[in-house]
């Protein structure tokens, strides 16, 4: 049986599994991981040689797979070890006219120890032998009885199904549409094409309430039917933190949440993976632009209740350099008292704070105006074109909304680029695992993608450009360019 080494990869909370005794939960462990809780050595005997590893190189869970039926691997065919067919009161019937009865606890924890069936025959050798405590193997045994209950919500053998939350009514509803008509596309086509180790992809999307408590009755009703194994672009501005408490509990992950304000701390969305910077990166990446160039004094505008352009305009006297987070409305105050000021800083704004009329500032900021943007359409790679292209010439996507459309396939990608990572033994806690070992994974259409333990923020970075403000254009300053983690 080929050892699957993704032990050390894995942390285990279990809390969706609530329903598990202590024993069960115990045994869950060894069943995944081949450890104990109490720090026990566990053994595994492989092959004619008797090779002895540690059980963590070789666990049940590598080759039964995580809801214990068993899926071939390296031409090996695991059997499956569900209760209700292990045991059938007509017993079983293998391959070479090996026969037995029904196991039972006492038959099954011999047959981990002995490699023997109920009948006493030898099992096939690519099934380890393992050495264990009494207490282990108990636990074990009791664990594999409840396996075929302890899926996670939303995934079967044959199936996961996945979540989006949209508007699809109101004034964003266009915006929501044309988001569900790419990941509909994609998801046909990935089904088409088989779906995700054997899984036909389902997705299930949720529309967004006409209030916050609206959007989290909807959630939970989806969440009490068909289930939900993950959510994908789902909007979450407005609503983030009611959402919270409900997904929390749940502990659903969420790849690429659409909101204007994404963060990496994990008291708003749990399991949250976010694709962009948020305004704080794109500050650092401002500022570590100015910094590049020798400028030394630098000023902070944050928008307040109290913000008084004219004040604000004046305190910025002799300054180089302006860094400005306000609003749209209070960034053309502040501009009209710096030009009646006749002071002229290079001011450096996030995307958020850009509007088309910003192009009608005074000439005098021509080539002095700077804006970070986490993404721009040359991000887009050649293979990230075709894959849109082929989507829209199959299916019917919204000419509108293009940069919406790309960020929720590309949050589809890593979706199901870290369900394919994961193999067979999918669940929440290895899919998590994944993501967060993602490391410049190119989605073809965004920044490479990174996540760790303490990364939420894929693409923690931002492209600089400057107001041509007499050709009416956006000109290049910078390529897009990762921050340092911070330490």
């Amino acid at each position: 049986m080929p050892a699957v080494l993704f032990t050390g990869l894995l942390v285990f909370s279990f809390s969706h599994a609530a329903e598990l005794s202590e024993v069960e939960l115990r045994g869950k462990q060894i069943y995944l991981t081949g450890n104990t809780p109490s720090g026990a050595a566990i053994s595994a005997i492989l092959g004619v040689d008797q090779i002895e590893l540690p059980a963590s190189a070789a666990p049940c869970g590598s080759c039964h797979g995580i809801d214990g039926r068993g899926r071939p691997e390296g031409g090996v065919i695991p059997s499956d070890i569900t209760w209700s067919e292990l045991s059938k009161g007509y017993g079983h019937e293998h391959v070479f006219d090996r026969r037995h009865p029904a196991f039972d606890d006492a038959s099954l924890a011999v047959s981990i120890i002995g490699g023997t069936d109920p009948a006493g025959n030898a099992l096939d050798m690519a099934m380890p032998r393992y050495r264990m405590e009494r207490q282990d193997i108990d636990a074990l045994v009791a664990y594999i009885k409840r396996i075929e209950a302890d899926l996670d919500s939303g995934l079967s053998e044959d199936s996961v199904t996945v979540g989006t939350l949209l508007p699809l009514s109101g004034p964003a509803a266009s915006q929501g549409q044309a988001i569900q008509a790419v990941l509909a596309a994609f998801i046909r086509e990935l089904n088409a094409g088989g779906g995700v180790n054997g899984r036909r992809v389902e997705l299930e999307v949720i529309p967004l309430g006409n209030s916050p408590a609206e959007t989290v009755e909807n959630v939970r009703g989806v969440m009490g039917s068909s289930g939900l194994f993950a959510l994908v672009a789902t909007y979450v501005t407005h609503v983030e933190s009611q959402l919270a408490s409900v997904l929390t509990d749940a502990e659903i992950p969420i790849i690429g949440p659409i909101t204007r304000t994404p963060t990496a701390r994990a008291d708003r969305l749990k399991n949250a993976y976010y694709l962009y910077a948020g305004n704080s990166e794109l500050i650092q990446s401002m500022r570590q632009f100015a910094a590049s160039e020798g400028r030394s004094t630098v000023e902070l505008a944050y928008s307040d209740p109290e913000f008084e352009a004219v004040k604000t305009a004046a305190s910025m006297s002799g300054s180089d350099d302006v860094f400005f987070l306000g609003t749209a409305t209070e960034l053309k105050e502040l501009i009209g008292a710096l030009a009646q000021a006749q002071t002229w800083p290079r001011i450096f704004l996030p995307a958020t704070a850009v509007t088309p009329e910003l192009l009608n500032a005074p000439l005098e900021f021509d080539g002095r105006i700077f804006v970070a943007y986490p993404t721009q359409p040359s991000d887009v790679s050649a293979g990230g074109r075709e894959l849109f292209a082929r989507l829209a010439s199959t299916d019917e996507l919204s000419n509108a909304h293009i940069s919406s459309q790309i960020s929720a396939l590309a949050a589809a990608r890593i979706l199901v680029e870290a369900m394919q990572r994961a193999g067979h033994s999918l669940s929440r806690e290895r899919l998590i695992a994944e993501i967060e070992g993602m490391n410049g994974y190119p989605t073809g259409l965004t920044p490479p993608i990174s996540y760790g333990l303490n990364r939420r923020i894929g693409a923690r970075g931002a492209h600089i450009v400057r107001l041509d403000l007499a050709g009416g254009r956006l000109v290049p300053a910078a390529a897009w360019k990762e921050l340092p983690q911070a330490r």
